[in-house]
């Protein structure tokens, strides 16, 4: 994308709680260890959490999210507690194009809503 130089920028920032659409770019599957490099993991919590999950299989989601790229990784689970079923459960289907509700934590994180 070429340098634009603008006299002004204006950009619709959400805020935090606030509910709002977030378009799904991509869809991938595949075993958690295919889709996150698990070894790189900063946080220890978070890498135990995904040495557990490593040899099952899950979803990674690419959101576009006002002009930004998110993704979130899914574990499949069939369990009515798990996010997954509770996604499809909302959504009945996944498809690239359609848009998901997202909203904004109070640490700046993009959330999925589920419910």
């Amino acid at each position: 994308m070429p340098v634009e130089e603008l006299n002004e920028l204006e950009v619709k920032l959400p805020t935090v709680g606030e509910r709002f659409k977030a378009k799904l770019v991509k869809i991938r599957k595949g075993l958690v260890r295919e889709l996150i490099d698990i070894e790189n993991i900063r946080n220890e919590e978070l890498k135990r959490r995904y040495e557990r999950y490593a040899d099952r299989e899950a979803v990674e989601l690419t959101l576009d999210v006002v002009g930004q790229q998110v993704r979130r990784i899914l574990p499949i689970s069939y369990r009515s507690n798990s996010r997954f079923y509770k996604l499809m459960k909302k959504y009945g289907k996944l498809a690239v194009g359609m848009e998901i509700d997202v909203t904004i934590d109070d640490r700046g994180r993009v959330r999925i809503v589920y419910e």
